[in-house]
């Protein structure tokens, strides 16, 4: 690969020979390149005559010629040094942004290539590298959005005598105070070991657990701490957002009147 090098009339060839040793240097280690002055007094930012395998490489000449460009009079090799050789010697800031960028190809952000942005782009270039070792898993809802459908209660005389008692139970946990059904057990979606194939089955292509009984799931108030007796193992208090469209209320518990 060959390089030729273009800079303006009014910048003497052995001027800038000396004020940018240390990039001359580091480039003769990668390339061959000749310096030339162009007639009608302009500089340039592409300078590749030959083709450029590494990408990094491209990248990091056209980066330091932009930084030339924009301050001919001031650059000298301390700002080589200063700028580009902690940062990108070996081409790894450079190549760590590409990789990134390939990976988030609408990212907004203008690259500084500091030693904390490097360390960032490492760090999601790892983790994507990781993902590839899983399978995507394709999620098919279609069976349990039927069963949902049967099976969605939308008041408490909905539930079986089970469910009732169950909810009843935790709604004693909790005397005088509103509680909320929720979850798998009023979407009509819960889980029962007895359960048909047909509902395992949906349940499994929809990601979800077959391996036991679905808790039942119930909603207090954020303010409510703590109940007064000991919940029971199967109760399972959700601490989301509230949402009267997916929650059914529980009768209140009064205590033994």
């Amino acid at each position: 690969m060959r390089l030729t090098i273009r800079i303006p009339t009014y910048i003497e060839v052995d001027k800038f020979k000396k004020d940018h040793k240390a990039f001359l240097k580091y480039l003769s280690k990668h390339c061959t390149y000749s310096i030339e002055q162009s007639s009608n007094g302009y500089g340039y930012t592409s300078f590749v005559c030959g083709p450029v395998r590494e990408k990094s490489l491209h990248a990091f000449i056209d980066n330091y010629f932009k930084l030339f460009l924009e301050e001919i009079d001031e650059m000298k090799d301390t700002d080589f040094e200063r700028l580009c050789i902690p940062r990108m010697i070996t081409g790894e800031a450079l190549l760590s942004w590409q990789r990134f960028k390939e990976l988030h190809p609408n990212t907004p952000e203008n690259p500084d290539y500091s030693e904390a942005s490097v360390k960032r782009w490492l760090y999601h270039i790892n983790e994507a590298e990781k993902n590839k070792r899983f399978e995507k898993v394709e999620l098919d809802m279609t069976e349990i959005e039927k069963i949902r459908e049967e099976n969605r209660k939308y008041y408490f005389e909905d539930f079986d005598e089970n469910q009732q008692a169950a909810y009843s139970a935790i709604a004693e946990c909790f005397p005088c105070v509103a509680v909320f059904a929720c979850g798998s057990q009023v979407r009509g979606d819960n889980m029962r070991i007895y359960d048909f194939d047909e509902t395992k089955d949906a349940r499994r292509k929809a990601g979800m657990r077959v391996d036991r009984n679905s808790d039942f799931d119930f909603w207090v108030h954020p303010i409510i701490e703590h109940n007064s007796k000991q919940l029971p193992d199967w109760a399972d208090r959700y601490r989301g957002k509230f949402n009267e469209k997916e929650m059914i209320p529980i009768p209140i518990y009064y205590g033994d009147v």
